[in-house]
């Protein structure tokens, strides 16, 4: 085949995979992506900030809508960067040896309105709509890149049309959807991380941490950051353990 008749097919070839995608992601809906079943953990606003994230922690849930049920609104997420962000706060106002103390004079209503919101915490006008098709998803992830990990997504609710919470999706939810139904129009997936540029790939970008540094300062780098998770290394670079923002697995049963 001559050079410019494969340039050709290439091109096409290329369409076709885009198309087939754009096609998927405009005919189905944010509500398609929610799990059959699962639960929703909402949060009231009323609850001290130590106890939300003692029911993150028993839910393993690493975020979850905060409800003002007294003015019946929707007021963000909350995620574990605000508990980073607290427990960050509580060490410069000198309250560090008696953090749960402090923290528990705050109340979700606080955290949330008060409070500058951390990396990674997306504003409470930021939201879904249930028959948002995915391509208004991945929009809206996108211009709120830098601050929206997870999403609620909001419904009306019968003749009042009051608005109501049925499940929040994140982009690693979109991307296993789009993954498990797309896979042999991804040919992105066939490419190596540092041709895509995904994540904070190369020395330039890369924060690390070593096992001797202070939790305060992995903290801080993590705040300073936006990130969620930092690699822990030794002396020569090598990798030993992550310290991440994520709630973890339970333990194998004995």
């Amino acid at each position: 085949m001559a050079s410019g008749a494969l340039a050709a097919a290439e091109s096409a070839a290329e369409g076709d995979h885009r198309a087939s995608i754009f096609d998927f992601f405009r005919s189905h809906n944010a509500y398609d992506m929610l799990p059959e079943s699962g639960r929703i953990v909402l949060l009231d606003a009323r609850i001290s900030v130590p106890a939300a994230f003692s029911i993150l922690a028993a839910n393993e849930q690493v975020s979850a809508p905060v409800w003002d049920s007294n003015a019946d609104r929707y007021l963000g997420m909350v995620t574990p960067m605000d508990l980073v962000e607290q427990l960050l706060q509580c060490s410069q106002e000198g309250n560090g040896e008696d953090c749960q103390a402090a923290l528990s004079g705050r109340d979700l209503k606080y955290l949330m309105t008060e409070c500058k919101r951390p990396l990674g915490c997306p504003d409470a006008t930021v939201d879904l709509r249930a028959d948002d098709d995915l391509m208004g998803v991945l929009r809206t992830f996108i211009r709120h890149d830098s601050e929206s990990a997870v999403l609620p997504v909001m419904d009306k609710e019968g003749t009042t049309q009051q608005q109501c919470l049925v499940g929040q999706v994140s982009r690693l939810l979109l991307f296993r959807f789009l993954y498990c139904n797309q896979e042999a129009y991804l040919r992105t997936l066939k490419g190596t991380l540092e041709d895509v540029g995904i994540g904070t790939h190369g020395k330039e970008k890369l924060v690390v941490a070593r096992s001797s540094d202070s939790v305060l300062h992995v903290m801080t780098l993590m705040s300073q950051n936006g990130i969620s998770g930092i690699p822990i290394v030794d002396d020569q670079g090598r990798l030993l353990d992550i310290y991440s923002d994520m709630v973890p697995p339970p333990p194998p049963p004995p």
